[in-house]
């Protein structure tokens, strides 16, 4: 498994990003959460959720970029 960005992400990392998930689908929440946090192989996140590899990339390339907003929202308060 190839993996780059921000590489894992904790709990509380997560949790920070998930706020602004607002319309996020519970499935894609825990995609997200079982990649990064979890560390679970891409490939086993979309055989799990049923899903193809390409979603599962795009979905926590969208969470990574979800966390680095919450990041700056939180350094601009």
């Amino acid at each position: 498994a190839i993996t780059c960005g921000f590489g894992q992400m904790t709990p509380e990392e997560f949790e920070l990003a998930k706020a602004l998930c607002k319309r996020w689908s519970k499935e894609s929440l825990g995609i997200a959460q079982s990649v990064l946090v979890e560390g679970v192989d891409m490939s086993e996140v979309a055989d799990k959720f049923d899903v193809s590899p390409q979603q599962v990339r795009v979905i926590k390339k969208r969470f990574e970029d979800k966390l680095a907003e919450a990041k700056v929202k939180g350094f601009a308060q």
